[in-house]
C-alpha cells in the first residue's frame, strides 16, 4: 500500500474522459499515478478467467497497481483478493498504477478488460 506523507503535494492533475494522471512531488522524487475508471458490463461481473489474466499481468509490473472498488483500495496482484471482492455487473472500478511504465500497464489491462467484454 502507498502512504503519501504530508511532504508530498499534488502539483498537476489532468483529466481526460475517465483517465486521470496525478503527479506528486517531494524534494527527492517525482511519482506519476495513472488511473482509469470502468463500469463492469459482463453479467457475471469480474469473473475468474479475466481476473486471473489481469492478476498475472499485474504481477509482472514492478510498481504498485491497485483496484479501487467501493472507495477501498486493494492490490491487483492477488487473485484471491480480486475474486473476494465479488465485483458485480454495473459496478464501478478504478485501476491505478504507480511506478515506471504505469501507462503501459494501464493500457495492457484496458486491452484485457475489453477483449473479455467486461467493460
Amino acid at each position: 500500500m502507498r502512504n503519501y506523507s504530508t511532504q508530498k503535494l499534488p502539483i498537476k492533475v489532468l483529466h481526460n474522459s475517465q483517465k486521470t494522471l496525478t503527479t506528486y512531488t517531494t524534494n527527492e522524487e517525482v511519482s506519476k499515478i495513472e488511473s482509469k475508471t470502468y463500469i463492469i458490463k459482463d453479467e457475471a461481473g469480474l469473473h475468474a478467467r479475466p481476473a486471473s489474466i489481469i492478476c498475472s499481468r499485474a504481477s509482472k509490473y514492478p510498481g504498485d497497481i491497485d483496484i479501487i472498488y467501493k472507495e477501498q483500495r486493494f492490490t491487483l496482484k492477488s487473485i484471491m483478493i480480486l475474486m473476494s471482492l465479488g465485483v458485480p455487473q454495473g459496478a464501478e472500478i478504478t485501476i491505478e498504477a504507480n511506478g515506471e511504465g504505469e501507462l503501459d500497464i494501464i493500457n495492457d489491462l484496458d486491452t484485457i478488460l475489453n477483449e473479455h467484454n467486461l467493460v
